[in-house]
């Protein structure tokens, strides 16, 4: 990239705008509630000095990852989800 070029937006511009509206609303509730795997992912990222809506992007992406892997496999989310999703493989 050259030092004159900028980026004008970094936007989120594909999919449903509604879906997206709404993953993100989950995202902020998720990532303030106490010991759930969102609020640590957010924290972590936090510490990275992330700025804070970039981070619900990446929080709503994740969730929309745990999500679409729960219905394809027919499975139930409880706390320790993100426990089982490393000691798997």
């Amino acid at each position: 990239m050259k030092a004159q070029e900028k980026i004008k937006s970094r936007q989120i511009t594909h999919g449903n705008k509604y879906l997206r509206k709404a993953l993100i609303e989950c995202a902020w509730s998720a990532a303030r509630t106490r010991g759930s795997v969102f609020y640590c992912r957010f924290w972590h990222l936090k510490g990275m000095k992330k700025h804070h809506n970039a981070i619900i992007v990446a929080v709503a992406r994740e969730m929309l990852t745990v999500i679409w892997k729960l219905l394809s496999r027919h499975e139930n989310f409880d706390e320790t989800y993100h426990l089982k999703k490393k000691t798997a493989s």
